[in-house]
């Protein structure tokens, strides 16, 4: 019986192990995770069968713990005079929906998102459910010429500030970032083998200029320079010391609190991605024996790093190597995922990135 840390893939009913070398990657920056598998063995002179084919479905897991169920996307077998080699690579099912374009009739719906989402998942046997809210039904949502299923997902989502990501199990979970947390700190001197944090200024700004048409104006024809900035808001970073101004067009037409609402997020989004951390622990679980999951809020404190915080898993890499298996961990503040652009009331307890306090205002042409 394999053990709690020995990664399998199971395909066509037939369990294969023995992996030599093992990547699999889970991220909420993209819908569907992937996988690595490679297996070196030294050639015997008898021809080797390998049954696995691409298109497949198959399931990766470490130990008891599915964390890939999808498909296979590519079989590579290779010899020479010494050994053989095969490694098979492949996605969750949620990559289909990335593939493939949402041809369904009809082709607009009044529905909620998650019911949406779970019809155009449906022809690719992925399972949908939504653990918040996600609103009032669209009135109604149609589908984009050409768009694959994963666009439309993705934009309804976008439309009401939500996350779909896989939820290893072959299905798209609807969720918000750091809906959850680890169980394991990130602690330097005692599991961090060594972590690498960048910081940077180059897409923040201190101030930032929302500005939009006004409601009445419809959007086409021509305005004037006044009409078209009827409504301007400002917020700023105040960990950007610095003169760096821009400016955002907003979308369509807006009001003094909309546009209020996009310019603090732009702050702190932008804020919250100038910092990113990548931490590299031993193995493949935390304390307690789970595995290091993605979407989870977990504190990171190294003093070389200067970070004592909790950060928000961004991706997770389980690797298995010539130096024996580690997780690649990598993390950021949690508003570089703020979806729902709530206007922070101040600096404490807002949760925005350290040295990014926003300062909001908002103002009317030519008053």
């Amino acid at each position: 019986m394999a053990d709690a840390n020995t990664p399998t893939l199971a395909v066509g009913g037939r369990i294969y192990s023995g992996w030599t070398a093992m990547n699999v990657v889970r991220s909420i920056e993209t819908i569907s995770g992937g996988f690595d598998l490679e297996l070196t063995e030294r050639w015997d002179g008898q021809a080797v069968r390998w049954p696995i084919k691409p298109g497949e479905a198959c399931k990766v897991a470490i130990g008891g713990d599915v964390v890939i169920d999808g498909f296979v996307d590519d079989v590579e077998i290779s010899f020479d005079a010494r050994t053989h080699r095969v490694r098979v690579s492949g996605r969750d099912r949620t990559g289909y929906l990335v593939d493939c374009s949402a041809v369904h009739k009809p082709d607009e719906w009044s529905l909620k998102l998650e019911r949406i989402a779970a019809i155009l998942a449906k022809p690719f046997g992925i399972a949908v459910k939504a653990d918040v809210d996600t609103g009032a039904a669209f009135a109604p949502l149609k589908l984009q010429q050409g768009e694959s299923a994963f666009e439309a997902i993705e934009r309804m989502c976008r439309m009401r500030a939500v996350l779909p990501v896989s939820d290893a199990k072959g299905g798209l979970l609807i969720t918000r970032a750091g809906s959850a947390s680890a169980a394991s700190a990130l602690v330097e001197g005692k599991n961090l083998l060594s972590a690498t944090a960048t910081y940077s200024w180059k897409d923040r700004f201190s101030e930032y200029l929302v500005k939009g048409q006004s409601p009445a104006g419809d959007g086409l024809s021509e305005v004037s320079d006044a009409q078209a900035a009827a409504v301007t808001s400002t917020a700023r970073d105040a960990g950007v010391t610095r003169y760096r101004p821009l400016i955002v067009l907003a979308e369509g037409a807006t009001d003094g609190v909309s546009s209020q609402d996009r310019a603090a997020w732009e702050a702190a989004v932008r804020a919250g991605r100038g910092t990113r951390v990548t931490a590299v622990v031993q193995g493949w679980r935390q304390a307690g024996g789970a595995l290091w999951p993605i979407n989870a809020l977990a504190p990171v404190q190294s003093e070389l790093l200067d970070i004592d915080d909790r950060l928000l898993i961004v991706d997770v890499r389980y690797i298995l190597d010539g130096q024996g298996s580690r997780t690649e961990i990598g993390l950021t503040r949690p508003d570089a995922f703020r979806l729902l652009p709530e206007l922070p009331k101040g600096k404490e307890g807002t949760g925005l990135p350290k040295g990014a306090e926003i300062f909001s205002s908002k103002k009317e042409a030519g008053k």
